[in-house]
């Protein structure tokens, strides 16, 4: 599969792409190239600024890719700009989040994101700004067309 992973630098990023490319999977990360890692595989490097919007969309609508990973989907407009780029031209997009977008203590165990209240936690800065793009995710996972996953 031609897997593109926006961002794809950061910690959890970089234990994602080892597995994608173990499995064969063709990996191409978007991000704006201020980290260079080097993985054991090849990793195609796409440089832009995903707050760019027009660029995001026109760059990408360019490729051809069967999954999207969104590790960086902080606000509202990255969610619309990711769905609008690839919900009719993709497999499957998979959002990561964040539970610390949650306020504590949790009432569900495990944690169902339909009995949580968004917040945003001092430690975690951002934390709430995710649940917002998620929120959107879930708007925008209504069609039958697009399989999407949050995490």
């Amino acid at each position: 599969m031609k897997v593109l992973v926006i961002g794809g630098t950061g910690v959890i990023s970089r234990a994602i792409v080892p597995q994608l490319l173990a499995k064969q999977h063709e990996v191409t990360l978007y991000n704006r190239g201020s980290k260079s890692l080097s993985f054991a595989g090849q990793v195609r490097q796409i440089t832009g600024d995903r707050a760019d919007r027009e660029t995001f969309k026109t760059s990408l609508q360019k490729e051809s890719f069967d999954v999207v990973i969104d590790m960086v989907c902080f606000f509202e407009p990255d969610a619309h700009s990711t769905l609008e780029t690839f919900s009719d031209r993709v497999q499957q997009i998979i959002v990561c989040s964040s539970i610390a977008a949650y306020k504590r203590p949790y009432q569900t165990v495990p944690v169902r994101e339909d009995a949580e209240t968004l917040w945003e936690d001092p430690i975690f800065s951002g934390s709430s700004l995710k649940g917002v793009g998620k929120a959107v995710f879930w708007v925008g996972m209504g069609s039958d067309r697009l399989g999407s996953s949050l995490l």
